[in-house]
């Protein structure tokens, strides 16, 4: 696998990446991942690296300058394994990883599987990062365009992204497949270790918790966040926000603190990966504020449904297709609706509950084993087919 990013870093991005390997390590592939220098190692994983470059320190997602050199040292790492181990498969992760990943595959003469997770020029955007009308935005959208003529086939995360790609560039249905962001580790804490727990982050325990996991920037709707928790808390004092995840903590908190809505938020900073449902079992509602409809997955969705919390989101298709029936949705771009939808949650002990038994049901069925056997038939198909896929060969979402 070519992952161009600092792998592993608790984000949703690599914790797809992880899934992945895990659940087709355990089915009895050899996966490697070929990595940037920085980031955890993890048992069980085989992770190949760069060489350091101590300068460069960030493990927040996205784009950077600094990511040009980083990209060439890791298709010289990706042909040095290669040399080594002769792949039958390459597996690409985002753009970067398509480009490098077509290097190996036209060198060794093997297929490339090209992993989707998102638009290369939406993240451009979200991060605004260059100008969208500017020259380096026109190049940046046509380097996105060839990524998508170069692989043998191409994995996306929902049903959604599929018909995007299918749409907006031109790929054949039939060389695309969805493969979610199931998240497979769970941990429930008893009832008196949550209240330990509450206890040891200045929770108060007669609260009702709301609880945010993931990315703390503008793009994932934080800033409207606050503004939310600021209207609510001035007519409700029996709830309590903990928003877990990086970067822009310390901005965050200094925002918090200018609002006078302190003492209602808990900020954990970055929380590993392994210990997230110990966290979200904090929770009584989980939400994903994000306002912005896009093509992307919403990872930290399956993290609520594992965690079997009630959902509130904004009403896009992509959260749809995720939560179904087990989504509580707030009218797009409308913050009242958004809180409105919250306190339904928590003031309706009988609405939350059902949700919690759908989810329960949903799950059923549900798994990355099952993903990583229809994965396997793709590796299959594409490797004794030099390249190309089998008519047999069709990916479900396990659902």
């Amino acid at each position: 696998m070519v992952s161009p990013t600092p792998f592993f870093a608790d984000r949703g991005c690599h914790i797809r990446i992880y899934q992945e390997a895990r659940a087709l390590t355990a089915a009895g592939h050899r996966v490697i991942i070929c990595t940037y220098h920085l980031g955890d190692n993890i048992p069980g994983v085989e992770i190949h690296r760069t060489m350091n470059i101590p300068w460069y320190k960030k493990i927040s997602a996205g784009p950077s300058i600094h990511k040009i050199y980083l990209d060439l040292l890791l298709v010289l790492k990706a042909l040095q394994l290669s040399f080594s181990i002769r792949p039958d498969i390459v597996h690409a992760h985002l753009h970067e990883g398509c480009f490098i990943g077509w290097v190996v595959s036209k060198l060794f003469r093997v297929p490339l599987v090209f992993d989707v997770q998102g638009r290369l020029t939406g993240e451009i955007k979200a991060h605004k990062f260059v100008p969208e009308k500017s020259l380096r935005y026109r190049f940046l959208e046509l380097l996105e365009d060839l990524s998508y003529k170069l692989a043998n086939a191409y994995l996306v995360n929902s049903q959604i992204m599929a018909d995007h790609l299918q749409e907006a560039f031109q790929i054949h249905p039939d060389s695309i497949f969805v493969v979610p962001d199931i998240d497979g580790d769970s941990y429930y804490p008893r009832t008196w270790e949550r209240d330990a727990f509450k206890r040891q982050l200045n929770i108060p325990l007669d609260k009702k918790v709301v609880v945010y996991l993931g990315l703390l920037t503008e793009y994932q709707g934080l800033d409207g966040l606050l503004s939310v928790i600021q209207n609510i808390t001035r007519v409700r004092k029996d709830l309590h926000f903990l928003i877990m995840g990086y970067p822009n903590v310390e901005q965050y908190q200094r925002r918090c603190l200018g609002m006078k809505i302190d003492s209602y938020v808990t900020f954990t900073g970055r929380v590993r990966y392994r210990r997230i449902y110990e966290y979200l079992a904090l929770g009584d509602v989980a939400i994903s504020p994000k306002q912005v409809e896009s093509w992307e997955g919403n990872g930290k969705i399956y993290n609520y449904m594992t965690a079997g919390l009630p959902v509130v989101v904004f009403d896009y298709p992509l959260n749809r297709e995720i939560l179904g029936k087990c989504g509580v949705y707030a009218r797009p771009d409308d913050l009242n609706s958004f809180a409105d939808c919250m306190l339904r949650v928590i003031d309706d002990r009988a609405l939350a509950e059902g949700i919690r038994a759908r989810l329960q049901q949903l799950r059923t069925g549900i798994s990355w084993e099952h993903s990583s056997k229809l994965l396997t038939d793709l590796y299959v198909s594409l490797a004794k087919n030099g390249g190309k896929l089998a008519e047999s060969v069709k990916l479900e979402p396990g659902m």
